[in-house]
């Protein structure tokens, strides 16, 4: 009998920044990206990111926002620890100028939370990462960063994204910004 072992889900840089239980739930969200936003369900992020960064590349939440409602990514959120969500994303007021004048509570990074902190280590490694990284910190949101999904392909075969790293931060970026694209349509029909 063969039993497939999932493979461990750790690399130094999530152990140097992360609980163990905040770990864990990091790789719920991976899984949920995996799960709602692959083709074909798979579990091999290769495979997810061959078929999903050419559609997002190209329609960009078009794409994403039909397979994610809102109500998943709060469901998703309360299956994480509150530490975990508060380590990773922060609520700020956002302006929007157009079509209508308003101002809106939106979800942006943590500043100087544990997920900036990850991204900043393994930035040292990573010349692609570190540019995200300083993006995210120069705006205080992941907004401003938003061509990493085409960096990252565009590099594809000298990345490893097999690597959890890499899918940590290709799928905290796009639930991010789904997050704030459904937050902000349900604020404007409000």
């Amino acid at each position: 009998m063969f039993v497939a072992c999932k493979p461990e889900f750790k690399t130094p840089e999530l152990e140097r920044n992360f609980t163990s239980a905040e770990i864990s739930d990091l790789e719920k969200l991976v899984d949920f990206f995996k799960t709602n936003l692959c083709e074909n369900n798979t579990s091999n992020f290769n495979k997810c990111f061959e078929e999903f960064a050419p559609k997002w590349i190209e329609n960009g939440l078009d794409f994403s926002t039909d397979k994610i409602t809102f109500a998943e990514l709060e469901n998703i959120y309360s299956e994480i620890n509150q530490n975990t969500f508060d380590e990773i994303w922060d609520f700020c007021m956002t302006y929007q100028i157009r079509p209508t004048e308003r101002e809106y509570l939106d979800v942006c990074s943590k500043k100087d939370g544990k997920y900036q902190k990850f991204l900043k280590n393994f930035g040292k490694s990573n010349k692609l990462v570190e540019k995200y990284y300083n993006q995210i910190i120069a705006a205080g949101d992941f907004n401003e960063s938003g061509g990493i999904i085409s960096q990252i392909w565009n590099e594809r075969k000298e990345i490893d994204l097999d690597n959890p790293n890499y899918q940590v931060l290709i799928s905290i970026h796009i639930l991010t910004m789904n997050d704030q694209f459904l937050r902000n349509r349900m604020e404007s029909d409000e």
